[in-house]
């Protein structure tokens, strides 16, 4: 592991650095990052379709398509909205880990992140899942599973947890990093020892105002990613299938897909940014290049075979006792013990030899080795060689000036990859000629622009026929729309009234004509449908009664809504009585019709 050579530069940024940081992380280590989110959204994902996802289904089953539909899809976008917002911190714990593991070891995999991952599965759980509110929201909303609406248990609670956890988050955003990346234990018998609590006081209290002013602007900024990732995904759909109506399919996979993106987008900006507070209380990239130094000292004294004590520590984690711990002073305990067990090593060897070459002396030579052995042990250790950060000849450590380079542009300064080299922004040399390659270039750029204007030209025939075609192409174009959503209301109608023809009246007519009065009475009654729906005083869905479009024309016009129920209780006879109307009674509704067709077009002048 070099502490002074991670994958990302350790220096302080600005909210806008860590967003364009985190989009270069997402393509540095695709794996981390989208393998990651993927398999830590997927068992919450799975759940929350199990948990709402019979909400748009049973909508989608019944074919209606009214206020009440909306109202339940509503409802299911607010409850996933919800879940995936209290989830997003747990579920993102693999992806933490396996970043926060990548930046310092290049060639982490997936089986490291996860053994890091069970290793913290249940205080996790228990603060993440519980604490935090997913896992009771879970639980209340299963005890409502199938059941009616009911304001308690799906507005009033979940904007309960909803104004908890933003709470919550905007005071102590980086707990699932110390809680996995730190490893502070929850309670420690010793008073010294850095905890969960003291932990987390230590690291948000200083920049509690700044971390709630990011908060809300990461907040929005994630929301705005997540509209246009989901409408965008919604317009692929429409354009290469030709589907542009809700469905089972985009309820249930489309939507909780844009959601569960920008939830894996906001793990990363919060790791991101935690980083960044770290540097800026803690100093950490002077930390960092220490600690790099001192475990290269202690390496070499190593390779040279010299023995180095056991109480050098090692780089644990991200925490307390790994990166951020600071250094303990294990390396020159290490520097001490080797030291003094060369000069005793020495010593010792001396007196063997003089022992050896004068027996004469050899109690006195062993005096003087004990001496010389004391003594050497008591030698002052030597300096280190000059560094950057130590003075041999003042014997003091220096102080490390931490120079920005702002070569490139304001919001782009993540130093991720090398400076570009300055551009060269000379007149470039005229061609003196007229080359082939000249004329090809200019036939190219010409093609592409009448490319251009023929797509442009008919995209405005498509959407705007006015501007290019006038009015006989407008009214071409309206008619077939309106041949095209006759067709549309002609399939909701109920399968008694619909006819083989895209007008209805005239068939209507047509059978009276012949006498056939118990089916002109149904192309009646469709032809009063389809106009009400055609101008907005009923909503033909399959499913609905005739006295709920009764109902739905009572609100517009009273006059409607009698003279539809006419027509109603006739069809009615016709179809369930086996009571034919006779020749007086359908002439009777015949005028009934041209009042009720004059009424609507009233109505519209009125609007217009």
């Amino acid at each position: 592991m070099q502490l002074d050579r991670t994958q990302i530069v350790i220096r302080a940024r600005s909210m806008t650095e860590i967003g364009d940081l985190a989009m270069m992380v997402i393509h540095r280590f695709p794996a981390a990052t989208i393998l990651g989110s993927l398999l830590g959204a997927l068992p919450w994902a799975i759940a929350n379709a199990l948990l709402i996802g019979w909400i748009p289904l049973r909508e989608f089953a019944e074919s209606l398509r009214d206020y009440q539909t909306q109202m339940e899809i509503s409802r299911y976008t607010f409850l996933m909205i919800t879940l995936v917002m209290l989830q997003a911190p747990i579920a993102g714990a693999l992806t933490a880990i396996w970043v926060g593991r990548a930046v310092f070891e290049p060639r982490v995999n997936l089986r490291a992140a996860w053994q890091d991952w069970k290793r913290s599965a249940w205080r996790m759980f228990w603060t993440l899942g519980v604490v935090r509110g997913p896992i009771p929201l879970m639980l209340i909303l299963a005890s409502g599973w199938g059941q009616p609406f009911d304001w308690v248990r799906e507005v009033l609670l979940p904007l309960g947890f909803l104004m908890w956890a933003g709470f919550m988050r905007g005071r102590r955003p980086f707990l699932p990093e110390i809680l996995l990346l730190e490893r502070c234990p929850s309670r420690s018998r010793d008073p010294a020892a850095i905890t969960l609590r003291r932990r987390n006081s230590g690291l948000h209290d200083p920049l509690t105002s700044e971390l709630i002013g990011r908060f809300m602007l990461v907040s929005l900024t994630l929301t705005v990613i997540g509209l246009g990732f989901y409408y965008a995904i919604v317009w692929c759909r429409g354009v290469m299938f030709g589907h542009w109506e809700p469905s089972p399919l985009v309820q249930l996979v489309l939507f909780p897909l844009a959601l569960w993106a920008v939830a894996g987008l906001s793990v990363l900006v919060r790791f991101l940014s935690y980083l960044d507070s770290r540097i800026r209380l803690e100093g950490w990239e002077v930390d960092l290049a220490v600690r790099a130094e001192a475990e290269r000292l202690a390496g070499t004294d190593e390779r040279s075979g010299l023995v180095v004590d056991s109480a050098t520590p090692s780089g644990g984690g991200l925490g307390g006792g790994g990166l951020g711990g600071g250094i303990r002073g294990g390396a020159t305990a290490s520097g001490v013990g080797s030291l003094a067990t060369r000069i005793g090593l020495g010593g010792l060897i001396l007196w063997v030899s003089i022992a050896a070459s004068q027996p004469a002396r050899a109690a006195n030579d062993a005096g003087t080795g004990a001496v010389a052995t004391e003594s050497a042990e008591s030698v002052p250790l030597e300096l280190p060689p000059d560094s950057s950060w130590f003075d041999r000849a003042a014997g003091r450590v220096v102080p490390i000036e931490l120079r920005s380079q702002d070569v490139d542009n304001p919001n782009r300064r993540s130093d991720w990859e090398n400076q570009p080299q300055p551009w060269n922004i000379s007149a470039p040399t005229l061609p003196s000629g007229f080359p082939l390659r000249n004329v090809i270039g200019w036939v190219g750029m010409v093609l592409a622009i009448f490319f251009a204007v023929a797509v442009l030209l008919f995209l405005f025939s498509r959407f705007e026929p006015t501007v290019l075609g006038g009015k006989a192409a407008a009214e071409a174009r309206e008619e077939w729309a309106k041949d095209d959503q006759t067709q549309r209301r002609l399939e909701q109608l109920p399968a008694e009234l619909r006819v083989e023809t895209l007008d209805p009246r005239n068939e209507a007519q047509r059978l009276m004509r012949l006498g056939r009065f118990d089916e002109a009475i149904a192309a009646l009654f469709a032809h009063q449908l389809i106009l009400l729906d055609r101008c907005g005083w009923l909503r033909l869905s399959r499913g609905k009664t005739n006295q709920r479009y009764v109902g739905e024309t009572r609100v517009h016009s009273t006059t409607g809504e009698q003279l539809l129920a006419q027509t109603v209780t006739a069809f009615e006879a016709s179809y369930f009585g086996k009571l034919t109307p006779t020749a007086e009674r359908f002439a009777g509704l015949w005028a009934d019709n041209a009042k009720l067709e004059a009424a609507v077009s009233q109505a519209r002048e009125a609007v217009a």
